[in-house]
């Protein structure tokens, strides 16, 4: 959940998929500096080494014509893309396409910012919406975006809060330089 700024398209040779060979390298490379090699949806880093994979936003096989969009396309650890798979923006926790009013969240729009839509839950480490009573529109939008990428799931809330917590405790500004990912990938637009 990153705010990403998106370099320009990358040039790739448009004779073969845009996904094959080299351009996929290309892609990946230009990915891969646009988020500091974070997965775009729960923040895990230094993913090129082992379970960073190209996500499509919208899925490929809903949306074909969206395959080589340069804005469809997000780098992405294995378990985020896995956990999203073919879902997109249904209602339902299984469903594939649905209202575009749920459409999740997308990191690199101008102007998001992650703490005007979610907040973190100091006990728990879980991401929590903003918009629960007052505006329901915004409200489904983060409900859909936290469940969509299984946010909440697994390991993940426990190791945010323990990074948190890090982050809190330690108040010597060279200590700080270890967790400069973790401060960007939430607080860099406060």
């Amino acid at each position: 959940m990153i705010k990403i700024n998106r370099s320009s398209k990358p040039e790739i040779n448009t004779q073969f998929n845009c996904l094959s060979g080299n351009n996929r390298e290309i892609i990946k490379k230009e990915l891969i500096k646009d988020t500091n090699d974070c997965c775009s949806f729960c923040g895990e880093s230094d993913i090129s080494t082992g379970s960073g994979e190209i996500e499509h936003f919208m899925p490929k096989a809903h949306f074909p014509s969206k395959k080589c969009d340069w804005e469809n396309l997000f780098w992405s650890c294995r378990n985020c893309n896995n956990t999203k798979g073919n879902k997109f923006f249904g209602k339902g926790e299984d469903d594939t396409v649905g209202s575009l009013a749920n459409k999740p969240l997308k990191f690199d729009e101008p102007d998001y910012k992650f703490h005007d839509w979610f907040d973190i839950d100091n006990f728990s480490g879980d991401i929590v919406e903003l918009h629960k009573d007052i505006d329901e529109n915004k409200y489904q939008r983060e409900m859909i975006t936290i469940k969509l990428f299984g946010l909440n799931k697994g390991t993940r809330p426990s190791i945010r809060l323990k990074e948190m917590q890090k982050y809190r405790k330690n108040t010597k500004l060279i200590e700080l330089a270890k967790y400069r990912k973790l401060i960007r990938h939430y607080f860099e637009d406060i």
